[in-house]
């Protein structure tokens, strides 16, 4: 994958993240409502509960990320005699 690929894929995935999220938000909405009016504490205790939730996700991810090394495939994978794996910079 080229650089400009994995461009257009990061922000593909992103709107695409996006949309589900204000699509979610959108259907959601009704109901949290209703559980608000009901019950108003609870309804900010769950919130600051998965705010907490995706803070910890996004510090774990971030970690992750840091500590993954890319290992060329021919390292991996055991090869045979006849495939032929072009250096990087050579066509």
């Amino acid at each position: 994958m080229t650089g400009l690929d994995a461009i257009l894929a990061s922000i593909i995935r992103l709107v695409l993240g996006s949309l589900l999220c204000i699509v979610a938000f959108i259907l959601g909405l009704p109901y949290m409502l209703e559980f608000l009016r009901a019950n108003p504490t609870g309804f900010f205790g769950i919130s600051f509960a998965v705010a907490i939730l995706f803070a910890t996700m996004s510090t774990m991810e971030r970690k992750t990320q840091s500590s993954v090394q890319e290992v060329p495939l021919a390292d991996i994978l055991p090869m045979p005699d006849f495939v032929r794996i072009p250096e990087r910079g050579r066509g």
